[in-house]
């Protein structure tokens, strides 16, 4: 799988040129040694004769395109230069208005922007419980919801932030026999192509976005619209929903980047990083208060992400074992209430690792809260995001919104889960885990100096 990025020579060329840029943008390749985006400026251009368009490409961004394609395994692949939140967005809006999806409530916010934008009614479909948290969506559930009701299509997440997945070989066998489609978030198995850490969407999604850049050796922003051959009529629309979620200035050097992630990608030798990180498995189960747990031996979880690494903590909040780690020059994907997230690639050196097993033994003993609320599955479904989100809304303390509606979703960030959902009843359960949240260190979504949005109450006259 070697292929040839004919746009980075291209941008290159331009760059080396003493070609007048009187087109856009303003800094015409020409910034100060010292800046600190000096060594590509060159490279940063706009649709010119020869660069091609992302939104109608003809040139060497199809032949980008169709790498991609090739190293995903599927129909067509489509650029993303706004992350996998524009594929997210492009994926529903293309379905149509109004259609009805099944949607795993692990999701990521950005689906339900895409449900909300596309009109469409949502039944959440609960995951199953791993390790105290949301694990994944169970087959059985799935073909359970079809049985009660027909959808046009089902979004769920495969990994999931702790490298979760579900069996999706069985998901998807149910969800084709009842002629729905199987709508992906893979933003976290970009790497998979490469390392085969778990059974690629590949053939099963029938549309699927990956980013390139969470785990692959792309700036950030980059990642790809997968389209499987049986989802092909639908090109056309994801290809026009596209010009209106992403960026009508799409970035040249993201678009090189993409292609570049995939030739290096490829160089790496994946098999010995998935040894080396089994022997620090190994060494970091046996520091006492942490432990690695096998999420695959629990309820649903079919297999998971070799390649991620979770750390759970028996004696300190995720928070403040963030914090020591920090202070000793680690940063980390994320911390929840009771657990680490690391990661990894390749590219790690071998010191990382040291250092991070040295920190870990030398973590704060402070108690560790329980992770998740016990969200009541007692809410009136489906649920119109739509209306809850772009109607009339009111701001208050989350304190004082018990019982009120849900204007927006609310969570923690990462991973950008939603603990309430648009058009749900704030409950007491998730009003204590987000101050806990909070007041821990955590990042949370939906909650704007204290505040909540919930929708205007209708009164009758």
């Amino acid at each position: 799988m070697k292929h040839t990025n004919k746009l980075t020579s291209i941008l290159a060329a331009y760059a080396n040129s003493k070609a007048a840029r009187f087109h856009m943008p303003g800094h015409k390749g020409m910034l100060p040694k010292n800046s600190s985006v000096a060594s590509v400026s060159g490279m940063d251009i706009t649709e010119l004769s020869f660069s091609d368009n992302l939104h109608d490409p003809h040139g060497v961004i199809v032949q980008v395109e169709a790498n991609c394609a090739d190293t995903f395994g599927c129909y067509r692949s489509f650029l993303l230069v706004n992350g996998s939140t524009a594929g997210m967005l492009a994926m529903l809006l293309a379905l149509g208005r109004g259609k009805r999806i099944l949607m795993g409530r692990d999701c990521h916010k950005s689906a339900i922007a895409g449900a909300a934008l596309s009109g469409a009614t949502v039944t959440p479909l609960y995951p199953e419980y791993a390790d105290g948290r949301f694990g994944v969506v169970s087959p059985v559930n799935i073909r359970q919801a079809f049985a009660k009701n027909s959808y046009d299509a089902i979004v769920l997440t495969y990994p999931n932030y702790y490298g979760m997945c579900f069996d999706i070989e069985q998901v998807a066998d149910i969800v084709h026999s009842h002629g729905a489609l199987l709508l992906i978030d893979s933003a976290h198995g970009a790497h998979n192509c490469f390392s085969h850490s778990f059974t690629a969407p590949t053939n099963l999604a029938d549309i699927y976005v990956t980013s390139l850049h969470k785990t692959l050796p792309a700036m950030t922003q980059c990642a790809v619209l997968n389209v499987s051959e049986r989802a092909k009529h639908l090109c056309k629309r994801i290809q026009a929903s596209l010009r209106l979620v992403q960026t009508s200035s799409p970035s040249y050097i993201l678009m090189s980047s993409i292609g570049e992630s995939i030739t290096i990608g490829a160089s790496y030798d994946w098999n010995a990083h998935k040894n080396r990180l089994r022997a620090y498995r190994e060494r970091i189960n046996a520091i006492e208060g942490v432990c690695i747990p096998d999420y695959s031996a629990q309820n649903s979880v079919y297999e998971t992400d070799e390649l991620r690494l979770c750390i759970s903590l028996l004696d300190t909040d995720g928070y403040s074992a963030m914090r020591h780690l920090e202070e000793n020059d680690i940063y980390i994907e994320m911390a929840d209430l009771n657990t680490l997230v690391l990661i990894t690639s390749p590219c790690d050196p071998d010191e990382w690792y040291e250092r991070l097993i040295q920190a870990l033994k030398t973590l704060p003993a402070t108690k560790a809260p329980a992770y998740l609320p016990n969200v009541p599955d007692t809410q009136t479904y489906p649920l119109d995001f739509g209306t809850a989100m772009l109607g009339e809304y009111e701001r208050m303390p989350l304190e004082n919104a018990l019982g009120r509606t849900a204007a927006q979703p609310i969570g923690v960030y990462p991973p950008g889960n939603a603990v309430i959902l648009p058009s749900e009843t704030i409950t007491g359960e998730a009003i204590v885990y987000l101050s806990k949240t909070r007041n821990l260190g955590g990042s949370v979504f939906g909650i704007d100096d204290g505040e909540v949005y919930c929708t205007k109450p209708i009164i009758d006259i």
